[in-house]
């Protein structure tokens, strides 16, 4: 398991230089996914009740992080699904923890949980559940805390166009064709007195904001 997650990391560094074919990051991720899920679904032969529920909880997971990554190769505008990535993720490790704590208790002279019972069995669910819900809110903690730190900041907004620069808030205004994939009409780009040249690099103009292509 940790050899294909080894492998989804060594293809991740090679699709970035462009030594990969597109798109294999996101292959090694869904392999290595397939290939733990498989290995925890016959993980489970011979156990008990509450061992073969827990894992079964950690199964779903895995395979809706799997269905994920694949939407997310095939979608990649839609914010919403690398963030679910992340939270399934961050169930994936928070729910390893809680798995050896319900199965190998480390607290000395604690009261082992009945692998039969129906209590324990319903209460497995509802800490899964806690887990689930406190990741969520550990994410939106983050992400407020990011937005609140980088309001106002030089950030590059995108609309369904693309990643192309539209407006340049309170400089001269130019109205320029849009590139041939993007359609015939035109947009308009308001730049600094600085940018001598029409080729400079999205990167350098950190304070571009977007607004709807003018149409002729």
């Amino acid at each position: 398991m940790y050899s294909f997650f080894l492998l989804s990391g060594v293809l991740d560094i090679l699709t970035s230089r462009g030594l990969a074919p597109e798109g294999s990051d996101y292959f090694g991720v869904v392999i290595a996914l397939l290939v733990e899920g498989a290995l925890f679904k016959f993980h489970l032969f011979g156990r008990d009740t509450l061992d073969i529920l827990i894992h079964t909880l950690l199964l779903y997971v895995i395979a809706f992080s799997a269905v994920v990554v694949v939407l997310e190769h095939f979608n990649r505008q839609m914010a919403i699904l690398p963030m679910l990535r992340a939270l399934l993720t961050l169930v994936q490790g928070t729910w390893f923890w809680a798995v050896g704590i319900i199965l190998y208790n480390p607290v000395k002279d604690a009261t082992p949980w009945d692998p039969e019972d129906h209590h324990s069995l319903m209460l497995a669910v509802v800490c899964f559940s806690w887990h689930v819900a406190v990741n969520m809110l550990l994410m939106f903690i983050v992400g407020g805390v990011t937005a609140c730190c980088y309001r106002g900041s030089r950030a590059v907004r995108y609309s369904s166009l693309g990643n192309v620069p539209l407006k340049r808030v309170g400089h001269e205004e130019e109205v320029v064709p849009l590139d041939p994939e993007m359609g015939n009409g035109k947009v308009k780009v308001y730049r600094d007195a600085d940018d001598v040249s029409r080729g400079k690099e999205d990167d350098d103009n950190s304070d571009l904001e977007f607004q709807a292509p003018v149409r002729h």
